[in-house]
């Protein structure tokens, strides 16, 4: 006997695995009622879903929460840390050298390509 745990039926034998894609039922009775059902796992699983479409929707829809102290930081890491995180962002641009030197890559030529002679 194949396994499909959804498929139930009543008033007969089965549901006997034929090829992939089809199942058979031996009759016992004039009625026979093959109805696709849940089990426990699929509602496990769909509750799961729920609960995840439900926790990515409150992430988009919260507003952020202030930043707060440390409840136990004896040594004041954390301070320094929120102090980096949302202190002024410094950007220094990288000036040419003094000596002039040429750079360690190859110069980019400008001009296109010319036929050797």
């Amino acid at each position: 006997m194949s396994y499909f745990p959804n498929w139930k039926v009543s008033g007969a034998d089965g549901p006997y695995r034929v090829t992939p894609n089809l199942m058979v039922v031996i009759p016992t009775s004039t009625h026979v009622r093959l109805h696709y059902g849940y089990v426990g796992i699929d509602l496990l699983s769909m509750l799961l879903s729920a609960f995840g479409i439900v926790g990515v929707a409150w992430l988009f829809l919260a507003k952020p929460e202030p930043v707060r102290d440390a409840l136990f930081d004896p040594l004041g890491w954390t301070d320094d840390l929120v102090a980096n995180r949302i202190g002024p962002t410094v950007i220094v641009e990288a000036k040419h050298p003094a000596d002039d030197s040429q750079p360690w890559w190859p110069p980019i030529p400008t001009a296109p390509p010319q036929p050797e002679p």
